[in-house]
């Protein structure tokens, strides 16, 4: 087989923590996985993600001293949960780690939004070099606000934001991808409870949550 024609067919997308501008306190030896991906049905149920993961920890062992990422649910696929759980990450408040070290890191110092006068009536929309797909869903998101802003006749002003070269912006917003009407919404895009979580801004008057 020709080497030059073998295409990627999963990925593991991960960065030094301390290398991320918006991360408030950054850890030092903290390595954040961002995304674990294999979208082909055919090769999926292989262990192909596992090997990726397994690889990097092996990598890993005496660069860092911890593996962390966040668990988030799309409606597809495997549970990333469970995935990292069967791994042997552990759970540490909202993030799961795996210790190279013997111990357990300091818990993330996560951002917090106030909701602000100021943002009444407009919507951010952040996206961020750690997903090829962060700017692509943050297109589709824009065009799914300014539909719904038609139908509930509330003018809100979407901006999408890079939160690498506005970390400030991103941190004051309490590091949401999408705020709405001064309400961050935290479903995954394309799934039900994004749409139901998204209406609620729009379908009520503009006011402080």
């Amino acid at each position: 087989m020709d080497t030059l024609t073998i295409k990627p067919i999963a990925q593991l997308l991960y960065y030094p923590e301390q290398e991320i501008p918006y991360v408030l306190n950054p850890r030092k030896g903290v390595l954040k996985i961002n995304r674990v991906y294999n979208p082909f049905p055919k090769f999926q149920k292989l262990g192909i993600a596992e090997r990726l993961v397994k690889s990097l920890i092996k990598d890993c062992i005496g660069k860092y001293g911890f593996l962390v990422t966040y668990p988030f649910e799309t409606g597809e696929f495997f549970s990333q949960k469970e995935f990292f759980q069967k791994l042997g990450f552990k759970k540490l408040d909202h993030e799961l780690y795996y210790a190279l070290e013997g111990r357990r890191p300091t818990s993330f110092a996560e951002c917090k939004y106030e909701p602000k006068e100021e943002d009444l009536g407009k919507t951010f929309v952040f996206f961020e070099r750690t997903c090829e797909f962060s700017y692509a869903f943050s297109i589709k998101i824009k065009e799914r606000l300014m539909n719904l802003s038609k139908k509930y006749e509330k003018d809100i002003g979407v901006e999408l934001i890079n939160a690498w070269e506005n970390p400030k912006e991103f941190i004051s917003k309490g590091c949401n991808h999408l705020v709405v009407n001064s309400r961050p919404i935290m479903s995954f895009y394309g799934i039900d409870e994004f749409e139901k979580e998204l209406k609620m801004p729009l379908s009520f008057e503009l006011r402080i949550y």
